[in-house]
């Protein structure tokens, strides 16, 4: 049966331990949410972003990248800057690296170190091929 979500959040069953403010794509065979990948095809359908930190098994909700918003997100480097684009990145994190596969969004704020939570505001996704 289809069903309707009228709100930015959506909640999954996660398919593994996820962290708060982490990307996550739809796991085909389970329908569970997991963590995106990097480069090489792992990179997934990117959906949207943890909204709290949950163990394997237990139900998570999600912001949604389709809404109209910013969210916040983990940062994979130390040196995103206001305007960057941003690409998924391993364990659901997110880089200004061209070389990553799905844009999911700019950078709203600076980050000093890995895994700074920085603001981004949401952009629909396309794929971009790797630059070998």
């Amino acid at each position: 049966m289809a069903t309707q979500n009228e709100g930015p959040t959506v909640t999954f069953k996660a398919g593994e331990d996820l962290v708060q403010w982490a990307l996550v794509k739809i796991e085909a065979t389970t329908g569970d949410v997991v963590y995106t990948g990097g480069v090489g095809g792992e990179e997934g359908n990117v959906i949207g972003v943890t909204q709290e930190a949950v163990d394997n098994g237990d139900h998570v909700s999600v912001r949604m990248l389709n809404c109209v918003a910013t969210c916040k997100v983990l940062a994979a480097v130390n040196d995103l800057a206001v305007g960057d684009l941003l690409y998924s990145a391993a364990s659901g994190r997110v880089t200004d690296a061209v070389t990553s596969g799905i844009v999911v969004g700019v950078a709203m704020e600076v980050s000093g170190t890995i895994a700074d939570i920085v603001e981004m505001a949401v952009i629909h996704s396309f794929e971009v091929a790797a630059i070998t």
